[in-house]
């Protein structure tokens, strides 16, 4: 999961701001 986490956040940051599970997944990543 984390190689298409980072697939889609250097893909577009937009993707992210549309996309809650994937940003609360990144941030989830973040603080563990």
């Amino acid at each position: 999961n984390n190689n298409s986490l980072k697939m889609v956040l250097s893909g577009s940051a937009d993707e992210v701001r549309h996309n809650p599970r994937v940003m609360e997944a990144y941030l989830g990543g973040r603080v563990e």
